[in-house]
């Protein structure tokens, strides 16, 4: 997971475009996401997998692929994956870090656009912690239904909405009783954009907040129904020497992840 965190800190946000951003930040992000960390080890990768099933012989389109990560990870357990991202450096690190092979490529590919693929290419699709980072994803969830087979799946990850309008607040009272904090929301309802930092990385990105309802009907709109729906925790075991701010994971989840055929 891209441990974000909300941060004004440059102009990057007004003046750049989200493919210019994550190109900016392809090399740190490789490092951070080869480093791993305790989002991704205990929470994100396995329910992503668990979601996923068995994949063995399976054809997938990995769509905003990044540095490939996932990608490999699919490849080592019998898929053959096409990782495309629209951000160039990212897709330089995949190939730098994950050579090419009959099981595993890349190509520079926006996922916003129409894509390059024939109907029926692939046998499903995954778009693993990618649709908050795209300002639309209409055409994209209408050229998967062309690139998906028929009775294909999609499965995607995102920040949950809760997550990336929330913040954690202390009242008196928990300050007193030396009680956990608690989770404000605000501005859940209406859609829009959120400068993001991700942590040891030099530029914003942008995260594009969507309440719940807006996924759950872009996906009925476009002729995807919904199978599996997950809001993830930590559980208190993982989370019991972290910070309070870290526990509360244990309640409030920080991914949405869904699987759609």
């Amino acid at each position: 997971m891209r441990a974000h965190k909300q941060h004004q800190k440059n102009s990057d946000f007004n003046t750049s475009s989200p493919t210019e951003m994550w190109n900016k930040i392809a090399r740190e992000y490789d490092i951070l996401i080869t480093r791993g960390d305790f989002f991704r080890t205990h929470l994100l990768d396995p329910e992503v997998l668990s979601c996923l099933g068995n994949v063995a012989g399976k054809t997938i389109l990995d769509a905003g692929c990044g540095q490939g990560y996932f990608s490999h990870l699919l490849s080592t357990r019998g898929a053959t994956i096409t990782g495309v991202d629209g951000a160039p450096e990212m897709i330089l690190r995949a190939q730098e870090r994950y050579p090419k092979s009959a099981e595993l490529t890349f190509e520079v590919i926006d996922i916003t656009k129409p894509l390059p693929f024939p109907n029926a290419s692939f046998d499903g699709a995954l778009a693993n912690m990618v649709l908050m980072d795209i300002p639309k994803i209409d055409t994209f969830l209408q050229e998967l239904r062309r690139v998906v087979r028929p009775h294909g799946f999609f499965v995607f990850s995102i920040l949950h909405p809760f997550f990336t309008v929330g913040k954690v607040g202390k009242n008196i009272r928990e300050i007193i009783k030396k009680e956990l904090p608690h989770y404000e929301l605000k501005r859940y309802h209406t859609p829009h954009t959120i400068p993001w930092h991700i942590p040891e990385t030099s530029h914003e990105t942008i995260v594009y907040h969507r309440p719940l309802e807006f996924y759950i009907n872009k996906l009925s709109e476009y002729g995807w129904s919904i199978t599996e729906f997950h809001e993830p925790v930590f559980d208190a075991q993982d989370v019991l020497r972290k910070s309070n701010a870290k526990k509360l994971l244990a309640e409030i989840p920080p991914l949405l992840i869904v699987r759609a055929e």
